[in-house]
């Protein structure tokens, strides 16, 4: 047997409640550095930049954040204690700065093939140009066709990190897998990327399992059409905590709900739950109208960017290159130096802020 993946049971609707209480209210932003294009980027040592990180920590607490969903990467543990040093001074931050980590794993989106070592200059205008997948395509193959010495690596990864931090104050979730099955840029295979993402979903949740965690794990709903809808019964499935994507309309926000708990069991009825990607200006969906709905219903709002920066995403998800300053933002809430996009959405969540 693979080390790690004896597993722990999961979370009754009562525990999620119980976790909900003590956490209280998450409201939040999906972080990256303003100096990095993507994850590898904010971690590796040659430009991990804490300072920075202190100082955008510091504009999102003044905003009324509390929370950030931070992204991981696999190809990180090859150098397992310098990463999780760096780590675990994030962690130390943010605690320090009163704010809740989610942090998460894997991911589907965007290129198929990292690597290690100075990352591209972003792409003028493209959101996310340089945003890549973990694991790459070819692990995940592994994985799927059952390649133990790939899924050793990639268990000893996730419980290396859950070992060492699901007891620190600051760590309020485990993300174990962003949008599994997304396409990302190979819009082609979706019906392979399907298979391969779902032996990966199984994988990671019974190694994270393995550890024996007391903070709950989760994986984002994203998609209702097939074959996607078979991957999201796995994910509510597996989750101690339900989470979701929401880039929609917000008249359809209750509908959206609804269909993402279709996808569970009736025993799941009143699991809590916390929306982990929302807010794209171009599509309506705003800090105005869904993030007050999010808080009267109880759900966690975690909004896409804090800081505009090398990602990009201030510009839509199919924006033409050199395409020039976008017209409105897609996402983000801060200029680089710090100033709000738009004043009045900073204070729509500072009336919010569950910082009082």
């Amino acid at each position: 047997m693979v080390r790690g993946m004896s597993g722990s049971q999961r979370w009754t609707v009562e525990q999620s409640r119980a976790w909900r209480e003590e956490v209280g209210w998450l409201m939040g932003a999906n972080y990256l550095p303003r100096s990095a294009q993507n994850q590898l980027a904010m971690w590796q040592a040659e430009t991990f930049d804490l300072a920075m990180i202190r100082e955008e920590f510091g504009w999102a607490a003044g905003a009324g954040l509390n929370a950030f969903r931070v992204y991981l990467h696999d190809l990180l543990a090859v150098d397992l204690p310098g990463f999780l040093d760096r780590l675990e001074r994030v962690c130390d931050l943010a605690s320090e700065l009163g704010h809740r980590l989610i942090l998460v794993f894997f991911d589907d989106c965007w290129r198929p093939e990292p690597r290690l070592g100075p990352q591209l200059p972003a792409v003028p205008s493209k959101h996310n140009s340089r945003w890549v997948q973990s694991p790459g395509v070819l692990s995940r193959q592994r994985v799927a066709e059952g390649d133990t010495g790939e899924v050793q690596r990639l268990c000893d990864y996730v419980s290396a990190v859950i070992e060492r931090f699901d007891g620190h104050e600051a760590v309020v979730m485990w993300d174990l897998y962003n949008e599994p099955g997304n396409p990302g840029e190979a819009h082609d295979s979706v019906g392979s990327r399907y298979e391969e993402s779902l032996a990966l979903l199984e994988g990671v949740f019974e190694w994270a399992r393995g550890v024996g965690p007391v903070k709950p794990l989760t994986s984002g709903l994203w998609h209702h059409g097939e074959p996607f809808a078979a991957l999201s019964r796995r994910q509510s499935a597996l989750s101690d905590v339900m989470s979701f994507h929401f880039y929609g309309h917000p008249d359809r926000l209750q509908d959206h709900l609804r269909r993402y708990r279709s996808h569970g069991a009736e025993a799941d009825v009143g699991r809590v739950a916390v929306c982990t990607e929302y807010m794209a200006r171009t599509n309506h969906n705003l800090f105005f109208n869904v993030t007050p709905a999010l808080k009267e219903l109880g759900i966690g709002a975690i909004h896409w960017g804090l800081v505009r920066g090398a990602s990009n995403t201030v510009f839509p998800w199919d924006n033409a290159v050199n395409s020039g300053e976008p017209r409105v933002w897609h996402h983000d809430l801060l200029h680089a130096d710090g100033a709000a996009y738009n004043g009045a959405e900073v204070a729509v969540l500072r009336g919010l802020s569950p910082r009082g």
